[in-house]
């Protein structure tokens, strides 16, 4: 009792500090994870086998390469331009526009790959018509995590989820797909209603993106054609990825292995891009929740809860919103991990058949996307985009913990009450 309440301990603090920001993130995690390896709550070999989950390390790093020597061509600058002068300075034409880009790309590609991929065009937007980059950005966390709880290999639970249940790439499409639609259409105005005095234009007309040549953004069209060559065929192999039998980060790493070596850049000037921070927090964040997990904290939290009730309709509302709480606090990767084999008891403990559980699958990937999109440690995309905000260097610009979910928290409980609506409709009531 005194070992879990020491470690409950550990893990509030380390929350309370990435909360109020007093040191940086990365320094927090990294200082608690070490504490909680020293205590051996984890051996460091437990750690490094079973709680650490290379394969989203390895498709991060690996796309940060590429995206870091797509961003060398010039080629995000010239998309920018072009976004801008296509909706002629419309802002909020460019917003919808841009949530929707990034929400479709999402389920083809993961959403961690979609905000690399989006991020920088973004921020060179709200740079170039002069507003603030905040709005975009958390704009972009929701519509890729939406986005991705659309198909299997849009989000990482989702993998998860559908290795456990057997439910095919079809099944998420048919499932998720319409309810996702739906909570996007909600989410766009809200965030634009919320957000419309930071995305007033502060530059004069004379100054704006809308006066560059973006023929001109291009520095090196031969890194071009490369980059995009390698990008396109890495996403071809992403979405193959299940016939092939190829894990994402292989397939990442070895575009990222490819690209550096026909691009001929030195290593070195590619490396200074990535976000290793980011990385490292990430490393460090697995291994505190996993603290939690290999205690039993999460799973005996989560039988505790669903035994309270008997009934069907009842059990997947409140797998619903258990692990939409849990995603926000803890992250939705572990909460996915941690309720998979609790729903795997649950379908065994109430007799259920295989075509019974379902719905709580649906649940269970419903709380996570909706929860993965409420705080900055709900989702490895949040993180990275908060990365990328900090490399701006501008203190207005910069992603917080409470700028974040000032704006995404009431938002995700109005996403949540709908997907609440949605669930028993669909599931427990003849329509």
């Amino acid at each position: 009792m005194v070992h879990t309440l020491i470690l409950l301990a550990i893990v509030l603090i380390t929350y309370i500090f990435i909360v109020t920001e007093k040191f940086h993130r990365t320094t927090v995690v990294l200082i608690s994870s070490s504490v909680i390896v020293g205590l051996r709550y984890l051996t460091p070999r437990q750690a490094w086998e079973q709680y650490i989950d290379y394969n989203t390390l390895g498709l991060l790093a690996g796309m940060m390469v590429i995206v870091a020597i797509m961003r060398k061509s010039g080629m995000f600058q010239f998309v920018a331009i072009k976004l801008a002068k296509l909706s002629k300075g419309n802002i909020w034409l460019i917003f919808r526009f841009l949530m929707s880009m990034t929400a479709c790309v999402s389920a083809v590609l993961d959403n961690i790959t979609t905000v690399l991929l989006v991020g920088p065009i973004l921020l060179l937007i709200a740079d170039g018509l002069g507003i603030n980059p905040i709005p975009f950005l958390v704009g972009s966390i929701i519509a890729a995590n939406l986005g991705g709880a659309t198909t299997l290999i849009g989000d990482p639970p989702n993998m998860l989820i559908a290795t456990s249940s057997g439910l095919s790439f079809v099944n998420f499409l048919a499932n998720m797909a319409p309810v996702a639609v739906i909570l996007l259409a909600l989410t766009v105005p809200l965030l634009w209603a919320v957000s419309r005095k930071r995305l007033r234009s502060r530059t004069p007309k004379g100054l704006s993106i809308l006066t560059f040549d973006e023929s001109k953004a291009v520095t090196d069209w031969p890194l071009l054609y490369k980059s995009l060559s390698i990008f396109s065929l890495t996403v071809v192999f992403f979405v193959l990825h299940t016939f092939l039998r190829l894990i994402p980060s292989v397939i990442a790493i070895a575009g990222a292995v490819l690209l550096l070596f026909i691009s001929g850049i030195k290593p070195e000037d590619v490396f200074r891009d990535i976000q290793w921070s980011s990385l490292l927090f990430i490393v460090g964040l697995f291994i505190v929740v996993g603290a939690l997990d290999k205690q039993g904290l999460m799973s005996s939290f989560a039988t505790r809860i669903v035994s309270l009730a008997d009934q069907l309709p009842t059990v997947a509302l409140i797998i619903l919103w258990m692990s939409f709480i849990t995603s926000a606090l803890l992250s939705s990767i572990p909460t996915a991990a941690a309720m998979i084999p609790l729903i795997r008891h649950l379908g065994v403990q109430m007799s259920l058949s295989p075509q019974e559980i379902v719905p709580l699958w649906w649940a269970l990937a419903l709380g996570v996307a909706i929860g993965g999109s409420s705080t900055l440690l709900g989702s490895i995309s949040n993180i990275v985009v908060a990365g990328m905000s900090e490399r701006l260097g501008r203190a207005d610009a910069k992603l917080t913990y409470w700028r974040y979910g000032r704006i995404a928290v009431p938002m995700m409980f109005a996403c949540l009450a709908v997907a609440t609506f949605y669930l028993y409709l669909r599931y427990f009531t003849q329509w």
